[in-house]
């Protein structure tokens, strides 16, 4: 839901134009880095290892939505520390 508070035309989107994309870095107590592979994949990324990612939903806090990917990807609970780099 959106309020166009100017007098000139709405110039919001009518839908999404962009998704936020998040990757959770896991470290432990030990050091070791969280990392998984993807269940579907094309032939040339086979073997490949990767931190969990996936997309922020609509309205969700970004430290929200890693805690979320990570769980969903790993059943494991994770504690949102820090963002560590933004592009």
């Amino acid at each position: 839901m959106t309020y166009w508070i100017p007098e000139e035309p709405c110039m919001l989107p009518s839908n999404a134009s962009h998704q936020v994309g998040v990757g959770g870095f896991v470290i432990n107590d030990k050091n070791e880095v969280l990392v998984v592979q993807e269940k579907h994949f094309t032939p040339s990324l086979s073997g490949l290892w990767k931190i969990p990612t996936g997309f922020i939903h609509e309205s969700e806090e970004i430290f929200t939505g890693i805690v979320r990917e990570v769980q969903e990807e790993t059943g494991i609970d994770t504690e949102f520390v820090e963002v560590m780099a933004f592009r």
